[in-house]
């Protein structure tokens, strides 16, 4: 005879840092009882927590193109893992009648620290170029800003790297990067950590460029 007893626990609670954590909890009671009248007992049990979010915005002041045309706007993979360079150009004409074309570069580089935080460094590069009406006349000034996030809850310190993936999210100039990491506890217990970073670039109201990051983490810990 062998009888079952599932007991779950559902816990919602909330962080320091004021994020909303789930956790399930599942234990598995499993008595086994021989036709002999011998028992035995063995007891499972699996905790999941999930899921936190993190979310950052960077805002480009040197991206202005409040007032001007879109002419074209192109998203590629950059040269290093990681990294995707969008390009944007846009064009107007001033009172003057001379033309002014703004190329703006964003680039953006997601990477983990040595102490397993996960860095997402934003370098913005803006290139004006104004035409004067003659043609003989042209400038073009090349201003750079960078910053930098770092989101603390996906913390991958210790743990092996299973597999990452990077694609093109559902609006445009939206991507997403999703890795998942594996640790082995002391006490045997297995943790599988997910870390979903979502970069969406905008351009704002007032014309500045505006990139946003979130930062899902999902942790499972499995439990004997």
């Amino acid at each position: 005879i062998v009888t079952k007893t599932v007991r779950t626990t559902t816990r919602t609670e909330t962080s320091p840092a004021g994020e909303l954590v789930t956790t399930i909890e599942v234990e598995t009671t499993t008595e086994t009882e021989t036709t002999g009248g011998a028992k035995s007992t063995t007891v499972e049990t699996e905790t999941t927590t999930e899921t936190a979010t993190e979310t950052a915005a960077t805002t480009s002041s040197i991206a202005s193109t409040a007032g001007m045309t879109a002419v074209s706007s192109t998203e590629e993979a950059g040269a290093a893992p990681g990294e995707t360079v969008k390009t944007e150009v846009f064009r107007s004409e001033e009172a003057d009648g001379s033309i002014v074309t703004k190329t703006v570069r964003t680039t953006t580089r997601t990477e983990t620290s040595p102490a397993g935080e996960l860095v997402t460094t934003i370098e913005v590069e803006t290139t004006t170029e104004t035409e004067t009406t003659g043609g003989a006349k042209s400038t073009t000034e090349t201003a750079t800003e960078t910053a930098a996030t770092t989101s603390s809850i996906a913390s991958t310190a210790g743990m092996t790297a299973v597999s990452s993936t990077e694609e093109a999210g559902a609006a445009p100039g939206e991507t997403v990067k999703t890795e998942v990491f594996r640790s082995e506890e002391a006490d045997g217990s297995i943790v599988t950590k997910t870390v979903r970073t979502t970069t969406r670039t905008e351009t704002s109201p007032a014309g500045e460029l505006v990139t946003t990051i979130e930062v899902e983490t999902t942790t499972e810990t499995e439990t004997t």
